[in-house]
């Protein structure tokens, strides 16, 4: 199905075993969630790439027979946020606060789980993109001068998926489809973050429908 929009981003770090690590930083429940109330003014843009991965075709008696399919491949996401709060940005791409101000980066291993909210492009419904382990970066910072007009430095990232904690994840991703009967948004927080974080949305089918 088409969608149109960006509505919401998700992002939490987790240990080794897929359970929630409760960063105050990024929230009261340890998840961030992009929004202009925190004035970051939400998600620009979120570039998912390698969906699936393309099979090598097997020929026998002059034509292609069966397709073997493509193993460890894994999605990759190219985010930009118009303005992360820096305690959120340097928290999720694994930086230490020293205490005086400073920001240090460590060599610790980061998991991030991520969800990225779109709508479907008829009746709106909300459709999430969920991802349960991934390595978040910030590969590179433009920073220009201001002339006539100001000269803005969006925050650009890259989240390359891993893989995922459950076994039913095939390829590091699974949909969600907030208009199914079955659907609750505290169940999607759950299975991607390992947690239960009260999201005052536990009713079935609650993707939201808002355009």
């Amino acid at each position: 199905m088409a969608t149109h929009g960006l509505k919401r981003t998700y992002m939490g770090i987790v240990d080794g075993t897929g359970k929630l690590i409760r960063k105050t930083e990024l929230g009261v429940d340890g998840i961030y969630r992009s929004s202009k109330a925190i004035e970051d003014y939400g998600t620009k843009e979120a570039n998912i790439s390698n969906l699936q991965g393309k099979g090598t075709p097997q020929y026998g008696d002059d034509a292609p027979q069966y397709t073997l399919k493509a193993v460890g491949s894994y999605p990759e996401v190219a985010l930009t946020f118009l303005n992360m709060p820096l305690a959120i940005k340097n928290t999720l791409l694994g930086y230490v606060n020293d205490g005086k101000g400073g920001w240090n980066h460590t060599d610790e291993d980061i998991n991030v789980a991520l969800i990225v909210e779109t709508r479907g492009l008829v009746g709106g419904t909300s459709i999430y993109y969920a991802f349960q382990n991934g390595e978040l970066i910030e590969g590179n910072k433009n920073i220009q001068t201001d002339n006539t007009q100001i000269t803005a430095s969006d925050d650009v990232f890259t989240y390359t998926s891993m893989k995922p904690f459950s076994k039913e994840w095939d390829n590091g991703m699974k949909i969600f489809d907030g208009s199914d009967k079955n659907f609750t948004m505290d169940g999607m927080l759950a299975e991607v973050f390992g947690t239960t974080p009260v999201s005052g949305s536990t009713t079935p089918g609650s993707g939201s429908t808002s355009k």
